[in-house]
């Protein structure tokens, strides 16, 4: 799989992992709670996991919750906490 492969499905695996659990990252880039370097920076981190299946699995399952292997944990639940404090997600 190329490097650009890669980080496309980290990308992917990593906003629908964060919009389980109440983060949506393009809201949270729009209205500036997120750069967009610190979503590059969370994909690559997210490239780094070695736990790609079981995330994968819990994904396909439609459940919430982050694995504890999750490179992106606190970011995903800073996130959801912001996004309920100012209304941005149904959490």
């Amino acid at each position: 799989m190329s490097q650009s492969n890669k980080l496309e499905r980290h990308g992917r695996l990593m906003k629908t992992m964060a919009g389980l659990n109440g983060a949506d990252i393009a809201i949270a880039t729009q209205v500036g709670l997120l750069t967009s370097e610190e979503v590059v920076q969370a994909t690559i981190a997210c490239s780094a996991c070695t736990g790609v299946a079981a995330c994968e699995q819990q994904l396909a399952a439609g459940e919430g919750g982050l694995p504890e292997f999750c490179q992106n944990d606190g970011m995903i639940r800073r996130l959801a906490q912001e996004m309920a404090e100012f209304g941005l997600s149904d959490s």
